[in-house]
């Protein structure tokens, strides 16, 4: 099953709090009568991590820390998130800038069986062999090289962020400035600020412009409608009268035709 990277982070942290705790454990086992637990605490001892190993660790978590942030906070379904991003990616990124230029292992960023630990195992000499042999293995009986480790991982967490998050600098900016609980933008730099401002207010300059254009059409659609209303008003309020002089003039003809008729009679 795949899982997401946040839970080796959280295993991180979960390993680094009981650390005090596997000591107290592996000394009670090296000192205990049964034959079987100091065998058992005997391994524990040779893959236990040194002391470069646990500092390492504890760095790795510090660093980080701002990615499950970041990601427990963009993941959010309930309220927007465009607003956030720039905002969580420059905190992350400002977290992992190195200055020292050490470049890190080489990474294909665009191939996903390299970048991701889908295809790593742990090699032990005491485990028996692996049904599903894994691409790359790493042994556990040997200390890690710590020698510049934070500093590489830096290096590669900052070239992938600039790879995979990418984002245009100005629509996010935008968005943020946008919203009411974050359009201070505090995290940005004064220049940042001022170009989304300016950015801003070309985008509500363009949109009235387009709404004044909304605005005539609506004009001339509503003055079209009312000459054409007040032209047929006309023309029924015209035919109205010639239809009631019609009608008066065929009374007034019965009528002469009456009076012309009873006359003859007398």
């Amino acid at each position: 099953m795949t899982t997401r990277w946040n839970s080796t982070f959280l295993a991180w942290k979960r390993l680094e709090k009981i650390h005090d705790y596997i000591d107290v454990m592996l000394i009670t086992m090296m000192k205990d009568d049964d034959p079987t637990t100091r065998k058992d605490g005997q391994r524990l001892a040779e893959i236990n991590l040194l002391k470069e190993e646990w500092d390492a660790i504890k760095q790795l978590i510090e660093i980080l820390q701002p990615f499950a942030s970041g990601t427990q906070l963009l993941e959010g379904s309930k309220y927007a998130t465009i607003s956030f991003m720039y905002d969580a990616i420059t905190e992350i990124t400002n977290g992992i800038i190195n200055s020292n230029e050490i470049n890190p292992e080489d990474i294909e960023l665009n191939n996903h069986t390299t970048i991701f630990d889908h295809d790593i195992g742990i090699e032990d000499d005491d485990d028996e062999i692996d049904d599903y042999p894994r691409r790359r293995k790493i042994a556990i009986n040997i200390p890690q090289d710590c020698n510049n480790l934070i500093e590489k991982v830096k290096s590669a967490l900052y070239i992938a962020m600039k790879h995979y998050w990418n984002v245009p600098q100005d629509e996010a900016m935008v968005a943020t400035l946008l919203d009411p609980r974050c359009k201070s933008l505090s995290f940005a730099s004064e220049s940042q600020r001022t170009r989304a401002k300016n950015i801003l207010r070309e985008k509500a300059e363009e949109a009235n412009i387009f709404l004044s254009y909304y605005i005539l059409i609506f004009h001339i659609f509503i003055l079209y409608f009312l000459f054409y209303y007040i032209l047929i008003f006309h023309m029924l309020f015209y035919i109205f009268i010639l239809l009631y002089f019609n009608f008066l003039y065929i009374i007034l003809y019965f009528i002469f035709i009456y009076f012309i008729f009873n006359k003859s009679q007398v």
